[in-house]
């Protein structure tokens, strides 16, 4: 059995019983591995050639949203709770060709019904768009739904106070949760994402002090260098430290440390504020944008200038250099206008 790619898509060779069998498909090696397989188990079923071509291109044609899920959610690293959420709310029997405008306007309007923001349904709604432009890249599907985006706006930047943050750690401390305590603090000196911490490899990333940080959101990699705080916990933990704290693990720690803050109803004081509270404070040192949209590996300029605000030193900097003119004589008609 063999495959490779020829034109837009893939050559199937199989061998089976002494026969050679040839299939060409769209799509890319994942798709190809994936239906060579499937060949094989329908030949060892008793079916025919033809009758397997006829089963493979009629279930391409037929794919539920589930079952769409189950082949996306490795490769586009997807399988978490917001896309798992989509494709319940959505229903699993529901086939992808039946999903049209109207049913993006029934999900939206149950997703506000429970209470969710503009900013949550957006993410809801990337999830399904992009396993239905994989469905449409390999012609699953013969059009895509006009997904409409919400307006977000810049929204509030929820960030630990220094107060919050000491009084956040010492409670997981007291309650014995020390690995998630180093996480959150590694995390604030970092900006590191949640999925970016889990992947961390010192054997393979750390270098002297630099972290190497791969697979990031935008499928790159950035070097940042360790503060002495963060380079302490990594030495004081195993290579791959925050690899095995579940999801399920971590909401219960983070809640019940949350509650003890007396912030339980506050549904801004998530984990990502640890990524605002790194950049909001990099700013707040005089840290240019630039130099902070490299760390927190921002692809797009605007995501950073969320945190412009928050540098009011720059405003006052502008001013000085404005009135330098005035004591230099350029504003000699000064006297006069006032």
């Amino acid at each position: 059995m063999a495959y490779r790619q020829r034109n837009k898509g893939y050559q199937i060779d199989l061998l089976f019983s002494n026969k050679r069998y040839r299939l060409q498909i769209n799509g890319d090696e994942h798709d190809a591995r994936q239906t060579e397989k499937q060949c094989l188990e329908l030949l060892k079923a008793g079916n025919t050639w033809e009758e397997t071509c006829k089963i493979i291109d009629a279930e391409k044609y037929d794919l539920t949203i589930k079952q769409l899920y189950d082949r996306t959610k490795n490769k586009f690293n997807t399988a978490d709770k917001t896309c798992s959420n989509v494709v319940d709310d959505i229903g699993h029997d529901t086939k992808i060709n039946s999903i049209k405008e109207t049913t993006l306007d029934n999900l939206i309007n149950k997703w506000q019904t429970k209470g969710n923001l503009g900013s949550t349904c957006n993410r809801k709604l990337s999830c399904l768009s992009l396993m239905l432009r994989h469905a449409h890249k390999r012609n699953f599907i013969k059009t895509m739904p006009e997904f409409e985006w919400f307006d977000e706006g810049p929204g509030r930047l929820r960030y630990f106070s220094y107060e919050e943050e000491n009084k956040f750690i010492n409670i997981l401390c007291q309650s014995n949760q020390l690995l998630f305590a180093k996480l959150v603090m590694f995390a604030i000196e970092t900006g590191m994402t949640k999925n970016e911490l889990k992947k961390i490899n010192t054997d393979k990333d750390l270098n002297g002090r630099y972290l190497t940080i791969y697979r990031s959101k935008n499928k790159k990699f950035r070097t940042i260098e360790l503060t002495a705080v963060a380079l302490q916990i990594l030495r004081s933990l195993s290579s791959t430290p925050f690899v095995n704290i579940t999801e399920q693990n971590f909401r219960l720690v983070w809640n019940n440390a949350r509650k003890q803050m007396g912030l339980a109803n506050d549904k801004e004081f998530t984990f990502h504020m640890t990524r605002h509270t790194c950049a909001s404070r990099l700013v707040q040192k005089g840290i240019s944008i630039q130099t902070v949209q490299a760390w927190l590996g921002h692809k797009n300029y605007k995501t950073t200038l969320r945190y412009a605000h928050l540098a009011p030193h720059n405003v006052t900097i502008a001013r000085e250099v404005l009135d330098k003119r005035t004591h230099n004589g350029g504003t000699q008609w000064l006297d006069i206008a006032i």
